[in-house]
């Protein structure tokens, strides 16, 4: 069995991911990851250059954390969606990623980052 994954660890990994979208104009809708031509692609291509908050998590983040990743921004899309709920689902993060604008997206991300906090 592997190492457990550490807060810090996956803290790091947001940033990692945060990263990649903190630009509005590499962050996008409905899809994945998208090249510069506007063609839909795997988030991990090397032609990719714009992400969604999750495809930005696939792209940056080491298979071995995107899981632990996904938890906490599932978590913070509660909280930037004000919802009352202890089950939050993976469509809460896209419901903020295609609802929401990039303010939103990146305040997930921050609450996400934040949460974890004095790892």
């Amino acid at each position: 069995m592997g190492k457990k994954v550490s807060k810090k660890q996956t803290q790091l990994a947001l940033l990692a991911a945060k990263t990649l979208i903190s630009r509005k104009n590499d962050w996008i809708r409905d899809n994945l990851a998208m090249t510069k031509n506007s063609e839909v692609v795997k988030p991990e291509k090397l032609n990719a250059c714009k992400w969604c908050a999750v495809g930005a998590i696939k792209a940056a983040v080491p298979n071995k954390l995107q899981a632990s990743a996904t938890r906490a921004l599932r978590h913070a899309a509660v909280d930037v969606l004000e919802l009352n709920t202890s089950h939050p689902t993976n469509s809460l993060i896209f419901e903020v990623n295609d609802y929401e604008d990039h303010k939103a997206v990146m305040r997930m991300y921050d609450v996400a980052i934040a949460s974890l906090d004095g790892a």
